[in-house]
């Protein structure tokens, strides 16, 4: 009688590991949408809040990703790269984030920017994008309109192009 209740549970494991392994395949086809390296393109649109600097206008964006770093391009025809070689990339399966942290100075003083593409991939072509950009002018006084603002940008882009040409 055990050897029988053994060999059952035996049977019904193996049945239950045959049925999951028919369906481990399609949920890693689900998972796996490929390299993200190559031009993605798109439109983000504004968001507004308490705390981000209110907008209207929608932010065209040509991003062109390899392994570890980025290019930005912004304008309507792509003419502008904002912070030339300064992107970074950190990805890990479907999620990534596009990111450059620097300071400077100018007429205002010292400042601060942080601009940041946190992204998940919709699918094998598509980005699920939102841009988040920080500045802080260190030397401002605080009540100053410009001493501490942000934007947030959200949208999708598509992929253009499965390589990278640099310009």
């Amino acid at each position: 009688m055990h050897i029988a209740r053994g060999i059952l549970s035996l049977v019904g494991a193996l049945a239950i590991a045959w049925g999951l392994s028919l369906l481990t395949p399609r949920q890693a086809e689900a998972l796996d949408f490929g390299s993200v390296i190559g031009t993605w393109e798109g439109s983000l649109d504004p968001v507004n809040g308490p705390g981000l600097v209110a907008s209207d206008k929608g932010l065209p964006i040509r991003m062109i990703v390899r392994d570890d770093r980025a290019q930005v391009f912004t304008g309507e025809n792509f003419e502008v790269e904002a912070k030339p070689g300064k992107f970074k990339v950190e990805r890990t399966a479907t999620n990534m984030i596009v990111f450059e942290i620097d300071s400077g100075e100018d007429n205002d003083g010292v400042w601060v920017e942080t601009w940041a593409f946190v992204i998940t991939q919709k699918d094998r072509d598509t980005l699920i994008t939102n841009f988040y950009r920080v500045v802080n002018n260190t030397e401002m006084p605080l009540n100053a309109r410009d001493s501490k603002f942000s934007f947030a940008k959200t949208g999708e882009l598509k992929r253009v192009s499965a390589s990278w040409i640099e310009k």
